[in-house]
């Protein structure tokens, strides 16, 4: 079976389902560092959506639409 592809528009859609609830939110940074958090999915913007985290240094954290169509920033609804 062929796997459909993605594009940035409908990464956002699906992104606009997670707006205002918690998010369980893993970003590659490079040579196996995962970094795993909870957030909260506050903005979606043209180019960029904002999460945020409680008890953390920086309480905002944005990232772009393709960094999540790469796979170095995997969402997901914390309920689910």
């Amino acid at each position: 079976m062929k796997r459909q592809l993605e594009t940035i528009e409908s990464v956002k859609k699906r992104l606009e389902n997670f707006k205002g609830i918690d998010v369980e939110v893993a970003v590659n940074r490079g040579r196996r560092k995962i970094v795993k958090f909870d957030a909260k999915l506050v903005s979606i913007y043209p180019s960029v959506f904002t999460v945020s985290v409680p008890n953390s240094s920086e309480s905002e954290r944005s990232y772009s639409y393709t960094e999540v169509l790469c796979g170095n920033v995997r969402i997901c609804p914390k309920n689910i």
